[in-house]
């Protein structure tokens, strides 16, 4: 696969009130030196004082851009939350760009993740089999029991939104409230790729159906399971999850197996790609992540929680 010279895609970069991991994430943004960044922050959440101090203190961060760049922002004055918050920030986004990278203040990006995603966009861009561009992959592909014939990334069922990107052409038929629900789940769990996993997705998606999980991400996935669209993920894990802990949303066992999962490769990609043969979802990475989600534990903790493990 020869790629053409390397251009850094647009960057929408979602903050809030943590400017210890947003300066973090910030830096690895500042190296990549994309010419456009779309900076969006929620608004301080009701008597919640240190919301207010925290927020200035993100925003001081995301003004210390030194490189040439259009930089645009979306500030709100009220705190919408998770779903109502990224969703939007996301329609803004892809409303002023076809395509791009998304970033939430947690997810620290490898070096190669732009590039990555700025080859992959472009190649894909035309494409509508191919849905998201995920840059973390929850299990080490180099390991001798994993098939995967020394591609570059694979395709796969299940996506990941810890760093990512997509186009225009896909962002539109996401649906935050995802109306169609009613008349698609009679089709769920016969049509879903794993009949345990589909069970637990079917739980959520009535709980956001019906308001009672503020969460965005599980109707990214419904979306491309509706499209019939597939991930991109990447052979070396490109995406470090840093935001574990108490002040997490969703995330806030900080010694979760999926934080010591996200943990980054260090290892570089190596560029022109290497390109699947087929886009059959990968065999060995659908068993494992299907293995891993169905676990007893981890399904208490994805029903109680809302945590969606793909993202």
């Amino acid at each position: 696969m020869a790629d053409k010279v390397y251009k850094c895609p647009p960057v929408l970069f979602i903050v809030f009130n943590r400017p210890k991991l947003t300066q973090i994430v910030f830096n690895q943004i500042r190296s990549a030196r994309p010419p456009k960044i779309y900076i969006a922050c929620d608004g301080p959440r009701i008597n919640r004082e240190d919301d207010c101090y925290l927020i200035q203190e993100v925003k001081a961060i995301c003004e210390n851009i030194d490189w040439p760049c259009e930089v645009f922002n979306l500030t709100r004055d009220v705190n919408l939350g998770c779903k109502k918050a990224v969703s939007s920030a996301i329609d803004w986004f892809f409303e002023n760009e076809s395509e791009g990278i998304i970033l939430e203040d947690d997810c620290k990006p490898h070096i190669n993740f732009f590039q990555y995603c700025g080859v992959l966009l472009e190649k894909y861009k035309n494409d509508d089999r191919v849905g998201v561009i995920s840059g973390s992959s929850l299990c080490d592909m180099r390991k001798k029991d994993f098939i995967w014939n020394n591609e570059d990334f694979i395709f796969s069922y299940y996506p990941s939104i810890w760093g990512w990107a997509s186009w225009r052409r896909v962002w539109r038929d996401y649906d935050v409230s995802i109306s169609s629900w009613p008349s698609r789940k009679k089709d769920f769990l016969s049509l879903y790729p794993n009949l345990k996993l589909a069970k637990i997705n079917y739980k959520i998606l009535n709980k956001i159906y019906s308001g009672n999980l503020d969460t965005w991400d599980y109707q990214l996935s419904y979306m491309l399971w509706v499209t019939s669209r597939l991930a991109i993920t990447p052979r070396i894990n490109l995406i470090e999850n840093i935001g574990f802990g108490p002040n997490a949303t969703h995330t806030k066992l900080e010694n979760h197996t999926l934080a010591k999962m996200s943990l980054m490769h260090i290892e570089n990609l190596n560029f022109p790609l290497t390109p699947p043969s087929s886009y059959i979802p990968n065999l060995s990475y659908k068993l494992f992540i299907e293995k891993f989600a169905t676990r007893s534990i981890l399904c208490k903790v994805l029903e109680r929680t809302g945590l969606n493990l793909y993202r």
